[in-house]
Formats: structure tokens, C-alpha cells, sequence
């Protein structure tokens, strides 16, 4: 008996679409798919190369420092190109570089003499030249300015405030070769030359003195003395005119200090004293003729003003003078410290020392002959030490002194301009 199967999903049909039913028997013949394994994925650890790496890294640590203490110890040394060579062993041929010369690296085989020192000479070359060696130069800091005591005094100009080292020429030398040492702009050679050392004579021959001839060794003694004393006489001059400076300076501010204070404030009647008490001090020679003017500027100001006290006690009372051209003034009362003058109906009193500057001159004019050239020469004194004098007063008594430049032989006031200028810190004439 056949069964009649249901449909099977899977089981082949017609091609109208419709289901063909399928017996028992077909069914049995029919292969069932066995189920497939499930499969096991097993995770790759991952590796980490992190020991690895250090250890190499130590280890090539440990190997650079041994290579480093190998080298140290055993005194080679590494090239440029990667050869390891003894210190003392030289360089592999490659191509040589010749840098330039210059005098900065310019170096002086031991067979020549060092260049000339600029100020020093031939003392300066460690006794090369028969003299003796002189001690090293003094240590200086970044500025180039010794930081020790040196005996090379550098010369101060206080002028313009700049330190200039002055000094004298050295003799030209008379060898040859130390010629060539001297000139930096002579070649140098590029391989140093070795000083032969004297042949010795044979042992049945007496070996000869350097010098036999003791007139010649004696003549170049006196060469190199001489020589010696060219080179220390700039160091000597050097010394002395910073000495001499440096005292100037302390004198001018501690002996004529007092002088130019009271010719600054026109304290004309402390000027005498003042002066003999500097005349009595001994001086340099630069503060000497300053002082000299200094009390000429004093003695042609003291005068003038002997005139305007003198002019003011022969004025009267109730005498008039013309003051200037249309301004008539009449006088109250007067002596040789002060005046009393009546201007446009009102009375006013002036001290001698601090009248108008015009009205001082007005005075003057009545107890001093304005012809005689002291008496000019002591206005022009007197209005550039005025206290309130201003630049153009003391430009006019400039141009009263230069109109008595044919007075000279009455009074020369050549010097004074200068001499106030600097007084007054003025700048120089053109």
C-alpha cells in the first residue's frame, strides 16, 4: 500500500508550479543533509615586542659607553671618516684645507722673533732682544681694561674725556730679519723653521767665542742699553702725564675751587684774598696759567669796579646826569655802596653790587677815563663776571676785548676769552 506523502520543501516540481506528490518509498530513497560541525575560532594572542627593543637598546647603551672608555684609556682617537688612529699618529691623507692668514692667527715660528710691541719696543718680547724679560701684561676684564696694577699709565685727556695711550716711536732695528718679524704683512712660512743647532769643532780644535772681538761685544751693549732706554722713555712720559693730570684735576678742584666759585657768583671783593691764597700753593704748570688769567680777569674786574664806587661818590645830591640818551635821573643821596636816584618823580636805591649793569657803566664812565685801554679791558671784565649776565653780555665783552688787540702792550687780554669760556662752561669760539 503506498502512502501518500505531504510536500516537501525542496522537492522539484513541474514546471506549471504545482506539487507532484511523493510516496513513502521516495521519501526513504531520499538523502537527509546531516547537520554541519559547528567550528571553534581560537583568538591569536597578540605579541608584544617592547622587551625586545629595550634590550637592544641597553645594549647598544652599554656598547657606545664601552667604545667611549676604550678610546679614553687607550689614548686613540676617532677620525672624521670612522677609523679609529693612536693620538699620536697622523690624520689619513684627505684634502688639505689651508685657512687664511691673517694677523689675528698669524703664528711666529721659535726660530723668529714676536712682532714689535706698539708701546714697549723690543723690551716687549721676553728678553729676545738681548734685554731683559719684562713682566706679563696685566690681566684685563671684557672692556679690555686692566683689572691689576700696571706700569703703562694710560694718558687721560680731559678735554675730551677719551683714554689715549700715547707714546713714542721705537728705533727701527738694523737686522733684516727682525724687520720681517716686525712687518705683519710679510709672508709667513707655511712650515715652521727649525733652529739648527751650532756645529761642534772638532775635539783638537778650540772652539771659538761667541764674540772675540771685545770692542764689538761692547759697542752692541751699548746698542741694546741705548735701545732699552728709547723703549722705557714713552712708558716713563706715559707716566708722568697722567700724574700729571690726575694732579691738575685735584688741584683745580681743591686749590682754585674756592677762586672759581666767587667768579661765578661775582664775589669781586673776596677775589684778592682768594688769589694770594692760591698764589702761596705750588701748582702744575696748566694750573699755573690758569691762575695766572684768572687773577688778570680778577685785577681788570676790581678795577672797574673801584671806578663805579669812585663815579657814584662824586655824584652830589641834586646833580642830574643823562642815564641814557632822553632819560634824565637826579641824585638823592650816594656812597660807595649805594645810590639814591630820583626817576620820573620816584626815589630808588641800588646797591653798587647789584645795580643795573647799565647803570654800573654809567657810574664808571665818572671815575674812570673810558679811553684808557685798562679801563676797557676791566668793563669787559666786569660784565662777564656780572652774576646776571646772559650769553650775549659776555659776547659783547669778547668783542671789547678783541677791539684792545692792538693794546697788547698796555694789557693783553688775548687769553681771557678762553679763560672765561671755560669758567663758564661755555663752548669754544669758532
Amino acid at each position: 500500500m503506498d502512502w501518500v506523502v505531504p510536500e516537501i520543501a525542496g522537492a522539484s516540481s513541474s514546471n506549471s508550479g504545482t506539487a507532484n506528490p511523493v510516496t513513502v518509498a521516495e521519501v526513504g530513497n531520499m538523502a537527509v543533509a546531516a547537520p554541519s560541525p559547528t567550528k571553534t575560532y581560537k583568538r591569536r594572542s597578540k605579541r608584544s615586542w617592547g622587551g625586545p627593543v629595550l634590550a637592544l637598546v641597553v645594549l647598544a647603551s652599554f656598547g657606545g659607553i664601552g667604545a667611549c672608555l676604550y678610546l679614553l684609556t687607550s689614548g686613540k682617537q676617532l677620525t672624521t671618516d670612522g677609523t679609529i688612529v693612536a693620538a699620536n699618529d697622523r690624520q689619513p691623507p684627505g684634502p688639505q684645507v689651508n685657512p687664511q692668514v691673517t694677523p689675528s692667527n698669524q703664528t711666529v715660528p721659535p726660530s723668529e722673533r714676536p712682532p714689535r710691541d706698539a708701546i714697549m719696543g723690543s723690551l716687549g718680547r721676553g728678553g729676545g732682544g738681548g734685554g731683559r724679560a719684562l713682566d706679563p701684561p696685566p690681566p684685563r676684564n671684557a672692556d679690555g681694561d686692566p683689572t691689576g696694577p700696571t706700569n703703562v699709565l694710560p694718558d687721560l685727556d680731559a678735554a675730551n674725556g677719551s683714554m689715549m695711550i700715547g707714546g713714542g716711536e721705537t728705533p727701527p732695528s738694523t737686522d733684516p730679519s727682525r724687520e720681517m718679524a716686525d712687518d705683519p704683512a710679510a709672508p709667513e712660512p707655511s712650515v715652521p723653521a727649525v733652529a739648527s743647532e751650532p756645529e761642534m769643532p772638532p775635539a783638537d780644535e778650540p772652539m771659538e767665542a761667541a764674540n772675540s772681538d771685545p770692542e764689538m761685544a761692547s759697542g752692541e751693549m751699548e746698542m741694546t742699553e741705548s735701545a732699552a732706554g728709547s723703549a722705557m722713555e714713552p712708558a716713563e712720559t706715559e707716566a708722568s702725564d697722567a700724574t700729571t693730570a690726575a694732579l691738575r684735576d685735584s688741584q683745580r678742584e681743591t686749590v682754585l675751587g674756592p677762586l672759581l666759585t666767587a667768579l661765578r657768583a661775582g664775589n669781586y671783593d673776596e677775589l684778592p684774598q682768594l688769589i694770594e691764597a692760591a698764589k702761596g700753593q705750588e701748582l702744575v704748570k696748566d694750573n699755573q696759567d690758569e691762575l695766572t688769567q684768572l687773577a688778570l680777569l680778577s685785577e681788570l674786574a676790581g678795577h672797574y669796579l673801584e671806578g663805579i664806587r669812585g663815579g657814584s661818590t662824586k655824584l652830589k645830591a641834586t646833580e642830574t646826569f643823562e642815564l641814557t640818551p632822553g632819560i634824565t635821573v637826579a641824585v638823592v643821596e650816594s656812597s660807595r655802596d649805594s645810590i639814591s636816584l630820583r626817576i620820573n618823580g620816584q626815589s630808588k636805591r641800588y646797591q653798587i653790587l647789584g645795580m643795573p649793569l647799565i647803570l654800573a657803566h654809567r657810574l664808571a664812565e665818572f671815575g674812570l677815563p673810558m679811553e684808557d685801554p685798562v679801563a676797557r679791558a676791566g668793563r669787559a671784565a666786569f660784565q662777564s663776571l656780572w652774576p646776571d649776565a646772559t650769553a650775549g653780555h659776555r659776547q659783547q665783552a669778547f668783542d671789547w676785548w678783541n677791539e684792545l688787540a692792538a693794546e697788547r702792550e698796555a694789557v693783553d687780554v688775548s687769553q681771557l676769552e678762553s679763560t672765561v669760556r671755560r669758567l663758564f662752561e661755555m663752548p669754544p669760539s669758532e
